[in-house]
């Protein structure tokens, strides 16, 4: 039993193809004593990998000369190709480090209040980093594979959204007014807030712009019902004038002018009972937000942050993800344009 080795190219790991050449000759018989004629492999004792998968074994007989006995010797080489299972290292390597890299950038829709952002993305950084040093065992060789390349990446931006993290955190407890330019790239006419999908208001929503044109409805219902008891007033002092019998065309006008009346308190009447119903509302609403504090700009913006950061992130880790893919795809073309050729 020979035992024999060959390069190997981990650039495509695991998803990688490899072509081993192993040559056999003799040093002590020439080609005049010694022919190989046989130019198949039999692989009846073959048995299989379960790492590699034998896709061809192929004999390529060659000849040399040695140089101080000028003789010619022939030889065979043989060619494996070789590709290795890539279920095993999908499935508990690179599926369990695309997961935990996901749920980091959850970090960013995690609530400043909520006390959990820091100790979620340090743990999930760990957990990369373990997942990248367990799996740089398993890249053989001196070259860096495509697969490396993408867990680095990873591994950037989760420690990015550690650092990132820690700035928002910041940036919502801080105290110091906010300076103009800071104001301007947030809240401007092309400010980010634009660019996310919530911006919460600074203070509790229906309690002061609401409240407010509440008091105008009010105010104005008051001067349309001040304005209906005049009209009742006068008609009144109407009445009392009429005491004498009216002719026919006296009598229509005061029915007339008792029907508008009539009409006028009505629509009085219902709008008071409709003012009654907002204004219930409106001290409902105020129960509710009883003891609300008002947002600061320095929250807002930390809030805006976190979105803008969320989106940023998984930019990035679908490109990441994107290009690996593409370049797995480009891999195997350029596997299929070559044995394509070598059979030509």
């Amino acid at each position: 039993m020979l035992r024999a080795s060959c390069q190997v190219d981990v650039t495509y790991v695991p998803f990688d193809t490899q072509r081993c050449i192993l040559h056999f000759a003799s040093w002590s018989y020439s080609k005049d004593l010694l022919t190989f004629v046989n130019d198949t492999v039999l692989l009846d004792s073959y048995k299989d990998n379960g790492e590699w998968m034998l896709l061809n074994a192929d004999t390529v007989p060659f000849f040399a000369s040695w140089t101080h006995r000028k003789q010619e010797m022939q030889g065979v080489s043989l060619v494996l190709v070789l590709k290795r299972h890539s279920h095993f290292c999908v499935l508990f390597k690179v599926v369990p480090f695309i997961l935990v890299a996901a749920v980091s950038l959850l970090v960013f829709l995690l609530p400043v209040d909520s006390g959990e952002k820091i100790s979620l993305v340090i743990t999930n950084l760990l957990t990369l980093v373990l997942f990248y040093v367990e799996i740089s065992d398993y890249f053989p060789g001196k070259d860096f594979p495509y697969l490396g390349v993408f867990f680095f990446v990873f591994v950037c931006v989760v420690l990015s959204s550690c650092v990132l993290t820690v700035l928002v955190i910041n940036t919502y407890h801080s105290q110091r007014p906010v300076p103009g330019y800071v104001h301007q790239l947030f809240f401007g006419c092309w400010g980010l807030q634009r660019y996310v999908w919530y911006v919460p208001r600074k203070c509790a929503p229906g309690i002061h712009h609401r409240g407010s044109s509440r008091r105008k409805q009010t105010s104005h219902s008051r001067v349309q019902v001040e304005g209906v008891d005049n009209k009742r007033d006068f008609s009144g002092n109407y009445s009392r004038s009429i005491s004498e019998p009216l002719n026919p065309i006296d009598q229509d006008k005061v029915y007339q002018t008792v029907l508008g009346i009539q009409n006028d308190l009505y629509q009085a009447v219902h709008r008071i009972e409709r003012m009654e119903s907002h204004l219930g509302a409106d001290r409902a609403e105020r129960e509710d937000y009883e003891g609300f504090e008002p947002l600061s700009e320095w929250k807002i913006i930390a809030i805006i942050m976190d979105q803008i950061f969320f989106l940023i992130s998984t930019a990035i880790t679908c490109s990441a993800c994107i290009s690996f893919v593409v370049t797995l795809i480009c891999k195997q073309d350029m596997d299929e344009l070559h044995d394509v050729t070598m059979d030509m």
